[in-house]
């Protein structure tokens, strides 16, 4: 069993589809802000949008193992800390039809991992390439009278990581994931003074490898949304789902959360987001869940193509091997335009999370990215970055810090 892995988006969507609360994965390739989107190519009511994202990266630890780690035999992988330099390429395409009230849409996504072997001192490296691919489908109606309908449906087919936000030793690859929602709502105002919404979220997991880790989730969430003042609003929302796994010891649960709050912009240049509440859940085996829910995060936008976002979470959440965690999460990030040209964002998080039964553990993640994008023309970018990782962990047995340091190098062109 290989040591130490990140797990997969779709584990992260699932668990975002129990808690409603995580913070979104960061995502590959995001071009930088202020940055114009592109029309596609274009032919009437319906476009084409091509993509590609090629990277060269360097990981100084891409089995992220403990800085003190030892393998437990001579067969384990791995070794050893071990680095590499990796290919990622990232081709995409999106179809669109887009009238005034309805928009349907249609895309296919491929990511790649290739490792070159550099420090590979076993011939394991290539146990890490990986490709995942995803299609996704969209139906989107707006009456004129203010309903709202629509479907949505992501399937992937997923052989290597992604992003992440937490690690673990297992549930590596060969995974399928299907995500499907359908929603129906209704608004009224000229920036939608009253919103309300309602969702029903499918999710399905299945792993060729792993199957007793086999999962399906239905949640059934809702918003609303009311402007008191010009731009900002009291917003309620909630939700309650059932999931079930597929081994005999399960994890199986139910649960609801619910949140209330302000959200809007408070003066010209600052956005502000609060919100509190309460979220339990109940398994068949082992403890039961019941925390309270918190977000506050404020926005900065300032007139010289300056964005500053910092705030703080509170939230439980689902984990891979026992029943959930309680995070108190931190972040920050830093983002300005220099010239129209030249991009810098900056962020940084600090999530700490206190694991439940029968797998108890304390874990500090550490993170922050730096990321630099150049606009050549309206259509392409070049660019590099740095991220840093550090993983404390702590089960009153054993305790041990893990720490990964990533360079990158990217060309990113949109249409």
């Amino acid at each position: 069993m290989r040591y130490c892995v990140r797990y997969s988006v779709p584990l992260f969507v699932f668990c975002g589809l129990l808690v409603l609360s995580a913070a979104p994965a960061a995502a590959q390739g995001v071009i930088g802000p202020g940055f114009p989107t592109t029309d596609g190519i274009r032919f009437g009511a319906f476009s084409i949008h091509p993509s590609l994202y090629e990277a060269m990266r360097y990981e100084d630890n891409i089995f992220f193992v403990p800085t003190n780690y030892k393998p437990p035999n001579n067969r384990s992988i791995p070794q050893s800390i071990e680095s590499d330099f990796v290919v990622n390429t990232v081709p995409a395409i999106v179809f669109s039809l887009d009238w005034p009230t309805f928009t349907m849409q249609a895309g296919y996504r491929y990511y790649n991992d290739t490792y070159l072997r550099y420090d590979d001192p076993n011939n394991e490296h290539h146990l890490l390439n990986g490709s995942n691919h995803t299609i996704t489908g969209l139906l989107d109606y707006r009456a004129p009278f203010g309903l709202l309908l629509g479907v949505a449906d992501t399937y992937m087919l997923i052989q290597t990581f992604e992003t992440s936000t937490e690690y673990v030793d297992y549930l590596r690859g060969d995974q399928t994931h299907n995500e499907a929602q359908g929603w129906i709502g209704f608004r009224s105002g000229p920036e939608d003074n009253f919103y309300l919404e309602a969702r029903y979220h499918n999710a399905l997991d299945q792993y060729r490898n792993y199957n007793v880790y086999d999962r399906m989730g239905h949640l059934f969430d809702g918003q609303l949304r009311m402007k008191f003042f010009p731009r900002t609003a009291v917003v309620a929302e909630g939700g309650y789902g059932l999931f079930g796994y597929a081994r005999v010891n399960s994890f199986d649960s139910s649960g609801w959360w619910a949140k209330g709050g302000l959200q809007g912009q408070v003066t010209g240049v600052m956005y502000m987001l609060l919100k509190g509440g309460w979220q339990m859940s109940s398994y068949v085996n082992g403890f039961n869940l019941s925390t309270w829910l918190a977000n506050a995060e404020f926005t900065f936008i300032f007139p010289s193509l300056t964005q500053l976002s910092f705030g703080y979470r509170h939230y439980g959440r689902p984990a891979a091997d026992t029943n959930f965690a309680i995070s108190h999460e931190g972040f920050l990030g830093l983002s300005h335009l220099w010239f129209s040209r030249l991009a810098t964002t900056l962020t940084a998080s600090y999530l700490n999370s206190e694991f439940s039964q029968p797998a108890a553990r304390h874990e500090d993640l550490l993170q922050g990215n730096l990321d630099l994008n150049y606009q050549f023309v309206y259509w392409l970018w070049v660019g590099g970055g740095y991220r840093f990782e550090q993983l404390l962990f702590d089960n009153n047995v054993e305790r041990n810090t893990t720490t990964r340091n990533t360079g990158i190098v990217h060309l990113q062109a949109q249409f």
